[in-house]
């Protein structure tokens, strides 16, 4: 007898496991129920994945005319009897799309069905592309494999022509006008693969899954029931499309519809391709400003309040995306962000974008004329922290982490290092008598210390050449601007960011990784504002010169790796702070919580080779890590490090050992 019970135990033989992800397509009629109906189906499926599981389906209402404009509470299914019957379950979830809606039910059915609305049906940042990150198992159940609406997916992401021309007007209730929209990218003209039943079989994708040995076959009641992994399906087609971009169309002379959308795939052919094997950017960038008579300035204090705005403070994302590992760079205007701070906004990121919190970092620029973001272990019981406007950070961060998830291009990549002075000095000035000073504007002494002047430029270019996104890095403290002023800036690295960005415009988005700066500073500090102004344009319009340079290359490759180091060389007990190292194509980032000096890029690059970047400020504020050398002669950022970390001498060396074994272990594992 086939009935509900018999459904679980047979998709449990066809290797669908308690908490797996599913996205069924279906046919009632093929599996044969003795007793019950559809909605035995759905309590089947929805039992055999469990509580922790998700099952998702197809709910297309085709709403192509105004007579049945979409409702997303009342538009039926138009794809089964047993997709309707799930849209009406309870806790079911669908997503916003007039003409190929996707329903959920169990983990993360609100995240899935979330962000559909005007966009085309299969664009990545939707619901079949979250299908795909996730892993879910495509079933196919009774219906062959015809109806598999992952497929369309794939055409759309790889940009195949005859997907980039199909438009079609569709219809919503909510729309006051009922003019209609027009979607892009739809699925249109015929196909290989549109074969009733097991017949479909035969078609060039499913004989290619098969081959490979990727497609699992039984059956569930009596209907012939097959599954694959959205992974395999997706990275399997990709990779096949570059060499036959025909996969999914018919070779039948007859069939008109596929005829004519052969005639471009060369042209995609010589143009790249699918670039699937390409790692792909989304960029976005976010106001972080925050309010008059709110606390800030607190880089030369605790913080006071603020009296005014001299220029906008930006968070600055950068996704990138192989296939469906993610990784987010994020770049601040601000002056650190401790652990915690760190792993409450990296904790919503994750959340709610459903990337890993060791594939996200947070870079400050350091500037000093930001919002009180708090350091309990340097104010002590005078630290300031601005709770609200924190909480408001990491929902503005995270909300630019999905947009930036939107619209992911292939780039190419470029490194460069220049060369550049902005007017900077070594703070640590050598004395007649083999000691240390702080430098200050009335002592009488010339700076004579190592000055950072390196300039490290990273291009990311979208495939028609135009620049899409940077990143740029100097080592410097931000301290331009007088603080008597009390008013909020970036200083030089935000006016940098922000000129790049207006010069470049097209959506270019362009961070600031700070250096390290921990002995660097302006002569001219806390002077003028029209400094930064200067200091910051200067480097743009280098960073603007050098990317009109050839050279770019495909980015292929991109690995985080990192770790929560405990501290041998403190005072403290289990002082715990993380270190990543990343690989973005060749260059090597590593990444530590901290103001490091100057003599620290020395061993790192000697460690990790030339090119790469060595990045303070990460994910965690330390305070100073000097050399080993400068604790022989302690100036105020060595008595810092005493006091505020417990720092001994060689903790600094300690740190770069880690974060560079990082960096090679990234490179080694890039994918």
């Amino acid at each position: 007898m086939i009935d509900q019970h018999k459904l679980v135990a047979d998709l449990r033989r066809l290797g669908i496991r308690e908490g797996d992800r599913i996205f069924v397509h279906s046919s009632f009629k093929k599996i044969g129920l003795s007793r019950g109906g559809p909605a035995d189906v759905v309590a089947a499926l929805q039992k055999a994945v469990g509580a922790q599981g998700t099952l998702g389906m197809p709910v297309f209402p085709f709403c192509f005319s105004p007579d049945a404009a979409f409702d997303p509470d009342a538009s039926p299914s138009k794809v089964g009897i047993i997709t309707e019957t799930f849209r009406q379950s309870k806790g079911v979830v669908r997503s916003y799309s007039p003409s190929h809606s996707a329903a959920f039910w169990g983990r993360d059915a609100e995240y899935l069905a979330r962000g559909h609305a005007d966009i085309p049906p299969y664009a990545m940042q939707g619901p079949f592309g979250k299908i795909y990150d996730l892993n879910f198992k495509i079933v196919m159940l009774g219906c062959g494999l015809a109806p598999n609406s992952m497929i369309h997916a794939i055409e759309d992401w790889a940009g195949l022509p005859y997907t980039v021309h199909g438009v079609t007007t569709c219809y919503c209730r909510s729309d006051p006008d009922q003019a209609g929209r027009l979607y892009h990218y739809m699925p249109v003209g015929h196909r290989d693969f549109y074969v009733a039943g097991e017949a479909s079989l035969e078609c060039k994708y499913a004989k290619l899954i098969s081959r490979r040995g990727k497609l699992h076959s039984g059956s569930v009641g009596l209907a012939p029931a097959h599954w694959m992994s959205a992974r395999d399906l997706v990275d399997i087609s990709m990779a096949a499309l570059d060499q036959r971009p025909d996969l999914f169309l018919c070779d039948k002379p007859e069939c008109s519809s596929c005829a004519a959308n052969k005639d471009e795939l060369k042209v995609w052919q010589r143009n790249g391709g699918a670039r699937w094997d390409w790692v792909r950017l989304g960029r976005a960038r976010v106001c972080i400003t925050p309010g008059v008579d709110t606390w800030s300035n607190h880089g030369m204090g605790p913080g006071v309040l603020c009296e005014g705005v001299l220029d906008d403070l930006y968070a600055r994302v950068f996704l990138f995306r192989k296939g469906w590992r993610k990784w987010a760079v994020i770049t601040a205007d601000l002056l650190q962000t401790t652990r915690d701070v760190a792993d409450m906004i990296k904790a919503r990121v994750a959340r709610r974008n459903h990337i890993a919190p060791e594939n996200i970092t947070i870079c400050c620029s350091h500037t000093h004329y930001g919002p009180s973001i708090g350091a309990e272990h340097i104010w002590k019981e005078n630290n300031i922290r601005d709770q609200a406007y924190v909480e408001t950070l990491a929902a503005k961060i995270s909300g630019a982490v999905y947009e930036a998830a939107k619209e992911a291009i292939p780039v190419t990549m470029r490194f460069e290092k220049q060369r550049v002075d902005i007017g900077g000095i070594n703070r640590r000035v050598r004395m007649p008598d083999g000691g240390y000073k702080y430098f200050s504007l009335d002592l009488n002494k010339t700076p004579n210390g190592p000055v950072a002047r390196e300039f490290g430029m990273i291009f990311f270019n979208d495939p028609a050449g135009r620049l899409a996104a940077g990143l740029g890095h100097y080592s410097c403290h931000p301290i331009f601007t007088p603080v008597h002023l009390r008013k909020i800036t970036g200083d030089y690295a935000g006016i940098f960011a922000q000129t790049v960005e207006q010069e470049a415009g097209s959506g270019c988005v362009v961070g600031f990784l700070q250096g390290a700066l921990g002995d660097q500073m302006p002569l001219k500090y806390c002077s003028s504002y029209e400094l930064a102004v200067q200091a910051g344009k200067t480097l743009a319009y280098h960073f603007l010169e050098a990317s009109r340079s050839r050279g770019l290359k495909p980015l292929k490759n991109v690995a985080f790796r990192g770790r929560l180091h405990k501290i041998k060389h403190t005072a403290k007990r289990n002082l715990m702070t993380p270190v990543q190292g990343i690989q973005i194509g060749e260059v090597g980032i590593g990444l530590i919580g901290g103001e490091l000096f100057y003599g620290l890029i020395r061993p790192f690059e000697k460690a990790v080779g030339r090119s790469s970047l060595l990045v303070g400020l990460a994910n965690d504020e330390l305070g100073y890590l000097p050399t080993r050398a400068a604790f022989k002669h302690p100036t105020y950022e060595v008595v810092g490090c005493k006091n505020w970390m417990g720092g001994k001498a060689g903790v600094g060396e300690e740190l770069i050992q880690v974060c560079a074994g990082l960096v090679r272990q990234a490179r080694r594992e890039q994918c």
